[in-house]
């Protein structure tokens, strides 16, 4: 099996790794209300002084900042606090299929009514980059600032991007955010995919008490997902051989994929990746593998049936 550097995609991870200092999800099959917003444990005032911020934008905006900004309110970070630096705060979100739904609705409009009934609303959020633009204008986030569209690995790609800005010293904290849409063309298409959804957190320096990433790696191989699949898991331990004993005790893999991945890794127990969230789903995964007290490291595998893969590896 070839892993050499040429053909994995790898990341020059910091050897701390980056902590994360809070985070938060949005699954739903409704766009979140202003009063939905407090069961997420959001700050409804955030929204009321605004109410027509999230009617405006697309649903993919929507979620997205929505998921953002839980994802800051649970790190204790504010645009109007004394720790806030714009110029040192940077956004990456990763999506599986972007602003599809977003486009979908608007050609609707313009073949059945020609350029009089396409909606200029919906022109304006076109661009699966439209997320980053809302967020940051919202949370004043003026730092590094990129989109990754890449199959159901996007959001690996986004904190593998992450990791770099934060090693590199461009910013001293990350939010990365995953987000997608479920539309019925998704679904004649063959996508699997039940919720729409939206995750969320941040990362920054490490503190003693928080979960770290430490590790993550993306590769492609050309209708061979298994392939792919094996070789990001064995760039992910060789990004982290150097850094002492290393216990990897859970694997969070698609089901079709976990027996090759506890061949891998034997003494892990396997916890199949709910891919039902698309893009979100390894963000989703990582949260909750943060929030459980448990010994030794997570390992989050995701895959798209192409070929594509991405793993990244939480410790404690």
């Amino acid at each position: 099996m070839n892993t050499s550097p040429a053909t994995v995609a790898t990341t020059s991870t910091p050897v701390f790794g980056a902590a994360i200092l809070g985070s938060a999800e949005v699954l739903c099959t409704a766009l979140p209300t202003i009063d939905a917003s407090s069961s997420l444990g959001l700050e409804v005032e955030r929204w009321a002084a605004k109410p027509a911020r999230l009617a405006r934008m697309d649903r993919l905006c929507a979620l997205a900042l929505v998921a953002c900004d839980g994802a800051l309110v649970a790190a204790g970070l504010s645009p109007d606090g004394p720790d806030w630096t714009a110029e040192r705060t940077g956004i990456v979100l990763g999506t599986a299929f972007g602003c599809h739904a977003t486009n979908e609705a608007y050609y609707r409009g313009y073949l059945h009514g020609g350029i009089e009934q396409a909606s200029p609303r919906l022109f304006a959020y076109t661009l699966p980059s439209s997320p980053v633009g809302e967020i940051s204008i919202h949370h004043r986030i003026l730092g590094p600032a990129s989109t990754a569209v890449g199959g159901l690995t996007a959001a690996i790609d986004a904190l593998r991007e992450a990791l770099r800005h934060l090693d590199a010293g461009r910013a001293e904290r990350m939010l990365v955010a995953g987000v997608d849409i479920t539309t019925t063309l998704l679904a004649r298409l063959g996508v699997r995919g039940e919720l729409d959804a939206a995750a969320a957190l941040v990362l920054g320096p490490p503190r003693a008490e928080l979960p770290r990433v430490t590790a993550a790696a993306t590769r492609h191989a050309s209708n061979d997902p298994l392939e792919a699949a094996q070789a990001v898991v064995r760039a992910v331990l060789m990004q982290r051989r150097d850094r002492g004993p290393l216990a990897i005790t859970r694997v969070v893999a698609p089901e079709r994929l976990l027996p090759m991945a506890c061949a891998l890794i034997p003494l892990a127990a396997p916890v199949a990746l709910d891919e039902r969230a698309h893009g979100a789903a390894p963000i989703i995964a990582l949260r909750a593998a943060a929030a459980e007290v448990h010994d030794g490291a997570t390992l989050v595998l995701a895959a798209d049936p192409i070929g594509q893969a991405g793993a990244l590896l939480l410790e404690r």
